[in-house]
């Protein structure tokens, strides 16, 4: 028998994607509607992040551009629906966060990296005290010269947001609480923060990888600076930190996101954010859709 909610634990990538819009949330998990293609940017994501996470665990190092290649390959050959771009864009793509990750080698090569992938879980209450078990993965744990760590999440949009849209994020929100006071998945088991990493979380580090993606030609920024053909786009690293109380808050914020998900609160909201419903790989299980004058580049979808 379907279930008439999404069941626990929860996930950060559901909190996104109900905040993207909460009916495609329900066309996906509980209608089971299959998707018409994959995102690009998805596919983009997950190759960035598995080399990364070879290049730390593997010492890769040297060989960034095979691993990437591999990659690459592997999401592209992957059966199913198509990718919703053409060989020109996918081509682009490819040059871009290619060149990202030498310049990422370069950068972070001699970077003392203690955890790669790590599983994180803790439990988030309700305003009554009801308890969600929420769940996540963060990138990578790395130590600070007094003892204590840092957690460096791995970006991989194109846009550049803002400090403060980072300090808003619900997940990274879901991860300082986890790593305050949950467990982490170590040795085959779970085990509390404290005993594994101690208690001395400094901050989150947002590492966006766009910013390592070169210049192809000269240019004038928005701001009326300039910058030259090769230059990097800016410092990719963006560090939130939070006090006690805004742990507790993010805290509640996550544990609000899931009262209206257990509520069955699937009302349709496509968010501008993330592409609206040009982007929503489940609209043809929708019936609605709100287009836009300049839809999603490419507009039409090729199999690579």
């Amino acid at each position: 028998m379907q279930s008439a909610t999404i069941q626990p634990p929860y996930h950060q990538w559901m909190l996104n994607a109900y905040l993207a819009c909460p009916e495609a949330l329900r066309l996906t998990l509980l209608a089971r509607v299959k998707p018409a293609f994959r995102h690009y940017a998805r596919v983009r994501g997950t190759v960035a992040h598995a080399t990364v996470f070879r290049l730390h665990v593997e010492k890769a190092w040297d060989r960034v551009d095979e691993v990437f290649e591999e990659e690459w390959g592997q999401q592209l050959a992957l059966p199913g629906p198509p990718i919703n771009a053409n060989a020109k864009k996918l081509a682009k793509e490819f040059e871009d966060w290619r060149d990202a990750l030498r310049q990422y080698v370069l950068r972070e090569r001699e970077a003392r990296v203690v955890f790669c992938e790590l599983p994180v879980r803790g439990t988030v209450r309700s305003r009554g005290g009801r308890p969600y078990a929420v769940e996540g993965v963060v990138d990578q744990v790395r130590p600070c010269a007094d003892g204590g760590f840092d957690v460096y999440e791995i970006k991989t949009s194109a846009a550049n947001p803002s400090l403060a849209t980072f300090e808003r994020n619900i997940q990274l929100s879901l991860y300082a609480w986890c790593l305050h006071a949950g467990e982490v998945f170590v040795e085959n088991e779970w085990q509390a923060v404290s005993k594994v990493l101690g208690e001395n979380l400094h901050g989150i580090v947002c590492y966006q990888l766009a910013q390592l993606i070169p210049y192809r030609r000269a240019g004038r920024r928005p701001d009326g600076s300039t910058y030259a053909a090769g230059e990097l786009r800016g410092d990719p690293c963006y560090r939130i930190t939070k006090t006690p109380e805004q742990l507790e808050q993010g805290a509640c914020a996550v544990a609000r996101i899931i009262a209206a998900i257990r509520a069955g609160g699937f009302f349709w909201n496509p968010s501008a954010m993330y592409g609206g419903c040009d982007a929503c790989a489940v609209k043809h299980g929708c019936g609605k859709e709100l287009l836009s004058n300049s839809p999603l580049q490419p507009a039409h979808f090729e199999a690579a």
